[in-house]
């Protein structure tokens, strides 16, 4: 083939399409996705063409082509598919070449600042997540969180920026100005509960023991409060017992929360005495008669056999 041939065939590389991969049928190829520039120039086994010059990667993009302000255009990785291509040759067939097509994604990233609002219980529990937004350099609105935190003893009023504020200025389900790129903390504001409910105590129920026993007044004795919890260490307890003596002793226990108000129980605690089991005394009418009795059976049996046995009769 002369210069002039082959300067041909090569202008008309690009100008003949053959659209359809099965025309060149691969053995051995699988549709697996591959990364950018691994595809194959051409197949491994023999092939029609002379030769194949590196191949051609065309990218398609989806989503958009430019972003807005304070934003900045990203692109996925190109995936390619070894099994679709075009394949391009020249007339006389000595040189072919592949061109693979990938697939993308563009899509916008915001690089510009946030504004954040951050939530403080100050002293109760439950607070809020914290709620960052984008601000496209300017201050924006941020919607106040609908949940509440609580606090034992306290009602919840609503939020402030200052900590030590008594009254609030800002609802759940409300509004706040961010700056732009800012943080701002919305505290909690109580007010304390007026606390009127006494303590309760525990286990201080009347006991009876015996001359002896080991006795602790403290024993399965608890206080609790519904503002102050366990109040258990503040128990005062007037009276004692003497275990060493019988009869009843009263024991008073008292308690009082921190707002003042004040519980107070009485129980009993019963000393009985020792019993001992008693026997009978020979010297007393009841003693003497039963061993008489005794005594008479005894003796009579004895000589119903001593008289048998010399008479021979007891037969």
């Amino acid at each position: 083939m002369s210069t002039k041939n082959k300067n041909l065939g090569l202008k008309k590389l690009a100008a003949i399409l053959i659209s359809s991969v099965s025309l060149i049928a691969v053995p051995g190829f699988t549709s697996a996705a591959y990364a950018a520039s691994s595809c194959p120039a051409g197949p491994s086994g023999p092939s029609a063409c002379g030769k194949y010059l590196s191949p051609k990667y065309v990218d398609t993009y989806s989503g958009p082509s430019s972003c807005g302000a304070y934003e900045s255009l990203r692109t996925s990785s190109v995936s390619y598919n070894c099994n679709d291509f075009d394949l391009y040759m020249s007339e006389d067939l000595s040189i072919c070449q592949r061109t693979y097509h990938g697939t993308g994604t563009r899509y916008c990233v915001y690089t510009g600042s946030y504004s954040t609002l951050d939530y403080n219980a100050n002293g109760g529990l439950g607070a809020p997540s914290s709620v960052s937004n984008k601000s496209y350099g300017s201050a924006v609105s941020i919607t106040i969180s609908s949940t509440k935190p609580t606090r034992k003893g306290y009602t919840f009023l609503g939020w402030n920026t200052d900590k030590s504020a008594t009254e609030a200025n800002y609802a759940s389900g409300g509004s706040i100005r961010v700056g732009n790129g800012k943080t701002t903390t919305l505290y909690a504001i109580w007010q304390k509960n007026v606390d009127t409910t006494k303590p309760v105590i525990k286990g201080a129920d009347d006991k009876t023991i015996t001359v002896g026993d080991k006795f602790d007044p403290k024993a399965g004795v608890t206080a609790s409060d519904d503002t102050d919890d366990d109040i258990t260490s503040k128990i005062q307890i007037a009276g004692t017992v003497d275990t060493t003596k019988p009869g009843k002793y009263e024991l008073t226990y008292t308690v009082s929360d921190a707002a003042g108000n004040k519980a107070e129980v009485k129980r009993v605690v019963t000393v009985n005495p020792v019993v001992h089991a008693a026997m009978p005394e020979t010297g007393s009418p009841a003693g003497a008669s039963s061993f008489a009795c005794a005594l008479t059976l005894l003796t009579a049996s004895v000589g119903f056999a001593v008289v048998g046995r010399r008479s021979g009769a007891y037969l």
